[in-house]
C-alpha cells in the first residue's frame, strides 16, 4: 500500500516492465515455494545460485558476446555457493522439489535481465516500477492462495492471533520483499544484470558471517573456500576481460591477425611473438588497473 501512489502518472512503459518483471519474480517464488516442499533449504540455495550462469547464458545470446570475465564469475559464485550449502552426497537421489526449485534461476535470473532494461530506460521512475513489481508478485500469491484452499478466514484467522506469526509476515512483506524490490530496481539504474547476479551470490556467505556474529556458529574450512571463491567472482565480474583481450594480453594471434608480416620464416614468428606479447600484458595491467580504481 505504501508504494502505490508511485504508479500514479508514471508512465505505461514503466508500469508495463514493472509488471513483466512482477510476474517473472513471483513464478520464481512458487516455483522456490513448492520446490523446497519436497527438497531441502541448502539444495534449493544452490539451486538457486544457478541464476548467476543463467543470465551470463542468455545475455550472451542477447548479445552475441561472452565476456571471459562473465564465465569466470558465473563458474566461481556456483563453486563457492556450492561449498557453502552442500554437504556430502547432497544431490544423490534428485526430487520433484529439485526441479522445482530450477524456477528460481529461470525466472529470477530472466527478472534481472528485464529489470535492467526497463529501469535503464525509466530511470526517473524506479518507485514506480518497483509498486508495479510489488503489486503483481502480491496479486499472484493470492491468487495461488485462493487456487490452494488457504485463502479462508480459517486458514487466517489464527495468523492474527500469533503475534509472532504477524511480525514474521510484516517482516517478510515489507522489508523481505517490498523493501529489498524497492533497493534492487534503485540499483539496477546503475547495474547490470550480469554484475547483480553475482553480487546476490553473495548472500550464503554474508549469512554465515551473520550467523557467527550474531548466533555464535562456527564456520568450516570449506565455508571460509567457498566464501573466498564468491569474492573473487565479484573481483572477476569487474574486470571485464574478454577472449579478444585475454589473447592479446597473451600474444596468442593467428598469423592473419598478427599485423604486418614479418619476413624471415622462424625467426620472423619469434620476433612477431616478443613484440606482441609486451603490449598484450600491457593491455591487460591497464584494464586491471581500470578496475581497481
Amino acid at each position: 500500500a505504501a508504494l502505490l501512489p508511485f504508479l500514479l502518472n508514471a508512465p505505461v512503459g514503466a508500469l508495463a516492465g514493472g509488471a513483466e518483471c512482477g510476474i517473472y519474480i513471483a513464478l520464481g517464488y512458487l516455483g522456490q515455494a513448492i520446490g523446497l516442499m519436497s527438497t531441502t533449504a541448502n539444495k534449493g540455495a544452490f539451486i538457486c545460485s544457478l541464476q548467476v550462469v543463467w543470465v551470463t547464458l542468455v545475455n550472451s545470446v542477447l548479445h552475441r558476446h561472452l565476456p571471459l570475465s562473465a564465465v569466470a564469475s558465473a563458474l566461481f559464485s556456483v563453486v563457492g555457493v556450492g561449498l557453502l550449502e552442500l554437504e556430502g552426497n547432497s544431490f544423490a537421489g534428485l526430487s520433484t522439489g529439485d526441479l522445482w526449485c530450477l524456477a528460481q534461476p529461470v525466472f529470477f535470473g530472466t527478472s534481472y535481465i528485464r529489470l535492467a532494461a526497463v529501469a535503464g530506460k525509466y530511470p526517473q521512475h524506479a518507485n514506480a516500477i518497483a509498486a508495479a513489481q510489488v503489486l503483481v508478485v502480491a496479486l499472484i500469491s493470492l491468487a495461488w492462495a485462493q487456487f490452494d484452499g488457504h485463502l479462508t478466514t480459517s486458514e487466517i484467522s489464527p495468523m492474527f492471533e500469533d503475534q509472532g506469526m504477524v511480525a514474521s509476515v510484516m517482516w517478510t512483506g515489507l522489508i523481505s520483499t517490498a523493501a529489498t524490490i524497492v533497493l534492487q530496481t534503485e540499483a539496477f539504474k546503475r547495474v547490470s544484470a550480469g554484475d547483480a547476479a553475482v553480487l546476490i551470490s553473495t548472500e550464503p556467505f554474508w549469512a554465515a558471517l551473520l550467523s557467527v556474529v550474531l548466533l555464535g556458529e562456527h564456520m568450516r574450512p570449506q565455508d571460509w573456500v567457498g566464501g573466498s571463491f564468491i569474492l573473487a567472482a565479484c573481483l572477476v565480474s569487474e574486470m571485464e576481460l574478454d577472449m579478444e583481450e585475454l589473447r592479446a594480453a597473451l600474444g596468442w594471434y593467428p598469423a592473419d591477425e598478427a599485423g604486418e608480416s614479418v619476413e624471415g620464416g622462424k625467426e620472423g614468428e619469434e620476433e612477431t611473438e616478443k613484440s606482441l606479447l609486451p603490449q598484450g600484458l600491457k593491455r591487460l595491467k591497464e584494464k586491471l588497473s581500470q578496475s581497481s580504481s
